[in-house]
């Protein structure tokens, strides 16, 4: 079940670099990768870029709760939790 956040109450200042990079991966992974990649016939950046966003969109309902949760904690709405945090991750 969705929080149903109001996305329009968010405050999401453009990041200054879009490009996101990951942590290590193993050599397994790597390989897992490169398997893709020439399965796929994409580049690294579109199978990793396909990853993040799969992983969102199946994660987005559990990630607004934790949101709930949050805001509720820090006593602001859902909205203004995320807004802090977008800002939070924007500045480093």
């Amino acid at each position: 079940m969705s929080t149903d956040l109001d996305w329009s109450q968010i405050k999401v200042d453009p990041p200054s670099n879009r490009r996101i990079q990951s942590g290590e991966i193993s050599d397994l992974e790597f390989a897992r990768l490169c398997m893709a990649m020439q399965a796929t016939n994409k580049s690294k950046a579109d199978i990793l870029k396909t990853a993040l966003v799969t992983y969102l969109r199946r994660n987005s309902e559990e990630h607004e709760r934790a949101i709930q949760i949050l805001a509720n904690q820090q006593g602001v709405t859902p909205e203004e939790a995320l807004s802090m945090k977008t800002k939070e991750v924007n500045t480093k």
